[in-house]
């Protein structure tokens, strides 16, 4: 009778335990909500419901807003931020584009090289060293193994 206990009382703890964590793999920022409870504020290539992940992103979406609006493209895709659809970009090595509500198309980080003042190109310029993705005014990502300190300005160990 009391090892029976003891498991109807573990399967109570893991299975609340379970409940209270809404916080998928696909869950790039999970946060606790006032009543202890994990819940996802940022999604990886799913929809955010109710503070879990759930699929419904739109095509090679990153960040979603809803089910037909991205926030953030993939990598190599450019948002149309009059749609919040994404298309494969028109920009040779741009990473992060997007095209404005002139329609006119931008990149916000290039790999390899960096962004170019008008964000209408990508320059043969590498501003940070050990970066990945470069943007106009810092390291967008760095390569694997570093993190960018915004401090020195560079991605560092």
């Amino acid at each position: 009778m009391k090892s029976i206990a003891s498991f109807i009382l573990l399967v109570v703890v893991v299975g609340a335990a379970l409940a209270a964590d809404n916080c998928a793999k696909s869950c790039q920022k999970c946060i606790q909500d006032k009543s202890k409870v994990n819940q996802c504020a940022v999604c990886y290539r799913t929809l955010l419901n109710n503070g879990a992940c759930v699929t419904g992103a739109p095509a090679n979406c990153d960040v979603a807003i809803s089910n037909d609006y991205c926030y953030r493209c993939s990598a190599g895709f450019q948002l149309d931020v009059a749609s919040g659809a994404c298309s494969k970009t028109t920009i040779p090595n741009c990473v992060n584009g997007y095209v404005d509500t002139d329609q006119v198309t931008r990149c916000e980080a290039c790999s390899p090289g960096s962004p170019s003042a008008d964000l209408t190109s990508c320059t043969s310029t590498q501003k940070y060293q050990n970066c990945m993705w470069e943007g106009a005014n810092n390291c967008e990502r760095c390569k694997d193994g570093y993190q960018f300190d915004p401090k020195k300005g560079a991605c560092v160990v």
